[in-house]
């Protein structure tokens, strides 16, 4: 999804929500504008690019993601995160 000129980087995790399995998506910026407007053209690229079941079923907005220490982002960090207390 980093294609989508708005996202500056974005990472995909498997999460859980009411004991289901889920798909999470981080999500950061280039620039602050209508998250809600940016939610629903991300979930329209990824159900036209994406089969049913890897459309992430949230999409959390932070100002900067986790990195390693090999500037890669931290995507375990990530499914460590409880997404409430964001």
């Amino acid at each position: 999804m980093d294609t989508l000129p708005f996202i500056r980087e974005s990472c995909a995790v498997q999460g859980k929500k009411d004991f289901k399995p889920l798909v999470r998506l981080y999500v950061s910026l280039k620039a602050k504008g209508d998250e809600e407007e940016f939610r629903q053209t991300i979930i329209e690229a990824c159900e036209k690019n994406l089969s049913r079941f890897s459309v992430p079923r949230e999409i959390i907005f932070m100002d900067e993601l986790p990195h390693t220490p090999l500037e890669k982002v931290d995507f375990m960090a990530l499914e460590r995160l409880d997404p409430t207390s964001l």
